[in-house]
């Protein structure tokens, strides 16, 4: 009786460490600007808004109050050039929350692409064209997608030109949502 009983406590074990919490959603009482096909929208502002949650605390100001437009726009205009170039330190911005974000961003196959030499970002994907199609300045949106088009898009070839227009991002949550996929979730898969 006692070798069920223990058969009986590891298969209890294994199915309850097996068993991954589902996503706990902090973000989702914000503005969720993006409607872009082919991705829960509930997981897309989640990663929108836990990628500015970590930069404002990783390069946060003490004179600027957390939560604020400040504090998003100076931790994103700190990060932009470090991060869409690959040198920002991934490991210590990202909070064990946007890990598990990322984790379950891991399962959207239609956003990566193993085989991208540049990036693991699919450019191909019905969420980039959206986001880029939807970019708000004219200049960076032709940039995006004429680079797209020709296969010449590269992360760290756009980081001084995003730096430049960084500001464009603090209205433009498309923008804002392509530089957190291909200038921080996509280093993340390093981390693994």
């Amino acid at each position: 009786m006692n070798k069920y009983f223990a058969v009986f406590i590891v298969a209890v074990l294994i199915v309850m460490t097996g068993c991954e919490q589902p996503l706990e959603y902090k973000y989702q009482d914000r503005a969720q600007p993006i409607d872009c096909p082919g991705l829960d929208k509930a997981l897309l502002h989640e990663a929108l808004y836990s990628f500015k949650e970590d930069l404002g605390n990783f390069y946060k100001d003490p004179d600027v109050i957390a939560g604020t437009d400040r504090f998003y726009m100076q931790g994103l205009a700190t990060y932009v050039y470090d991060g869409m170039s690959g040198y920002a330190n991934f490991q210590q911005i990202a909070s064990p929350h946007t890990l598990k974000v990322f984790e379950q961003l891991k399962l959207e196959s239609q956003i990566w692409d193993a085989n991208n030499s540049v990036s693991r970002l699919n450019y191909n994907s019905e969420l980039i064209s959206c986001l880029f199609d939807n970019i708000i300045d004219e200049e960076l949106r032709a940039l995006f997608l004429r680079l797209n088009e020709v296969d010449a898009l590269d992360p760290s070839q756009v980081a001084s030109q995003l730096t430049r227009k960084i500001y464009k991002a603090y209205t433009d949550q498309h923008l804002t949502m392509y530089i957190a996929l291909d200038g921080f979730y996509q280093h993340l898969y390093k981390l693994d």
